[in-house]
């Protein structure tokens, strides 16, 4: 799909056999997208392959995410590619489908991401969701050289320390 001006966001959601978990992220996204400019969001929701197929849930009323099916599963990282082809935003969000948001997330992301004239990644951080609990989980390491690309390039050598992708934002330009 062509890059277009007026979608600010594509959230991309790979997911293979998690429906109860990615009912939750899609109605919590659907939730925090009603104040903001629901026409500049798109959701993407790659099903990798799930028997049965992933179904979306009844209830959404602000966001109609467009469903990619693969028959077979490829993996995440595949998905995610399928999804990216597929997307149209200036700014791309990856988002397991087994991790939460937190309350006001979708604002905060989008009020950055409208604010800022160069940004090309944005690093948060993400709710794990375990069958007893959420869990808070933040790239420690990123504090630390956050402001120092040389040093992200050099660690990304040797180890992806960026952690899992739920919790960053590329600009399609990044991407």
């Amino acid at each position: 799909m062509k890059y277009e001006p007026s979608i600010l966001l594509s959230i991309i959601i790979p997911s293979h056999n998690r429906q109860k978990s990615l009912d939750h992220l899609i109605t919590e996204i659907d939730r925090q997208a009603k104040p903001l400019h629901n026409d500049t969001i798109e959701l993407l929701i790659v099903d990798d392959g799930s028997k049965p197929k992933l179904r979306e849930p009844a209830q959404l009323m602000t966001i109609s995410p467009k469903w990619i099916r693969l028959e077979k599963n490829h993996g995440a990282p595949y998905a995610r590619k399928i999804g990216y082809q597929n997307s149209s935003g200036k700014f791309i969000h990856f988002h397991d489908s087994d991790d939460s948001i937190s309350a006001n997330w979708l604002s905060r992301l989008y009020k950055k991401l409208n604010e800022s004239k160069s940004l090309d990644c944005l690093i948060t951080g993400r709710w794990v969701v375990s069958q007893k609990n959420k869990v808070f989980k933040q790239q420690k390491i990123l504090k630390l050289i956050a402001r120092k690309p040389s040093k992200i390039k050099r660690r990304l050598t040797y180890e992806n320390c960026l952690g899992p992708l739920s919790g960053t934002t590329f600009s399609r330009q990044a991407a």
